[in-house]
């Protein structure tokens, strides 16, 4: 079957898409609701994104803490 070959990710290649769970869309929109008082979705996408980055970076020892807490 030409075309149909299953792309294999390589170990360490981090996927391109996340989903977010209700809880986690919920959050987002609440704090863009909050503090823009609208929802816009590539506005979305962005906060995601630097969350993820102030996360794993600024706040790295404090996130390790909240992961180790579980949810």
């Amino acid at each position: 079957m030409r075309g149909m070959e299953k792309r294999v990710r390589p170990k360490n290649e981090v996927p391109r898409l996340i989903s977010l769970t209700a809880i986690e869309r919920n959050l987002l929109a609440k704090y863009c609701v909050e503090k823009l008082g609208f929802i816009h979705s590539p506005l979305i996408h962005e906060i995601a994104r630097k969350a993820i980055q102030f996360a794993l970076s600024e706040k790295k020892d404090e996130f390790e803490r909240f992961l180790r807490r579980g949810s």
